[in-house]
């Protein structure tokens, strides 16, 4: 597992972060991302320590605790969920469902009355468009 910090400053880097967490154990790996555009690191970053121990250690000395001017988050990180993949539209796919598309025999026949132009579902006639 891994610690997440948060509320990190953006000017951090991830040497400094390995200074901090070496108090605690021996840090495998930090993972700090950065933003796209600017360059900067988002605020955030996950620190990977040899043991569950000292990374328990870690998160208990600092959470809360203040560093570079900011109040940090430390918590054990949670796997990261499953994402649809994004289509080149920018949409997502829809998600699979359990009938086929367009099957709505789980749902109660609806007849409805337009009184704006005179014009129903009859219901009766197996939908067919009637005059009033």
């Amino acid at each position: 597992m891994s610690v997440y910090i948060g509320n990190l400053s953006y000017t951090v880097t991830s040497d400094e972060l390995t200074q901090v967490f070496n108090q605690y154990g021996v840090v495998k790996r930090v993972q700090l991302p950065m933003d796209r555009e600017t360059g900067q690191a988002r605020g955030f970053a996950f620190v990977e320590m040899e043991t569950d121990e000292q990374e328990d250690k870690a998160i208990e000395e600092l959470n809360e605790a203040e560093w570079m001017g900011r109040e940090l988050r430390a918590s054990k990180a949670k796997p990261k969920e499953a994402t649809a993949p994004v289509m080149a539209s920018g949409s997502r796919p829809v998600k699979s469902i359990d009938r086929p598309v367009g099957d709505r025999s789980d749902r109660p026949a609806r007849n409805w009355v337009d009184r704006s132009n005179g014009w129903s579902d009859g219901g009766s006639d197996g939908g067919a468009f009637q005059r009033r």
